[in-house]
């Protein structure tokens, strides 16, 4: 009988032991995961930012050269109120 209890107290402490690095791996597998989306997410927003600044820079520059709002529209990709909104800053 000794030797059941002392066999269960082994079972039960390697079952423990075994739960808690499987934790700590899922833990650890999660945060790296969570890292390499927030991190690709960050460079997609920031490509996302660079092109609508750049469109916005090319939109000041053909407005300023005199180019119709259409045109700017259709090069850019710029809605026309965001057109509008650049207009309004190079008047300014």
């Amino acid at each position: 009988e000794a030797t059941m209890t002392t066999a269960m107290k082994l079972i039960e402490q390697g079952m423990q032991q075994g739960m808690q690095q499987g934790m700590q791996q899922g833990m650890q597998q999660g945060m790296q995961q969570g890292m390499q989306q927030g991190m690709q997410q960050g460079i997609q927003q920031g490509i996302q930012q660079g092109e609508y600044r750049k469109a916005v820079e090319a939109a000041k520059a053909m407005y300023s050269e005199g180019f119709n709002i259409d045109v700017i529209t259709k090069i850019t990709g710029l809605s026309k109120e965001e057109i509008n909104k650049v207009v309004r800053l190079v008047r300014q």
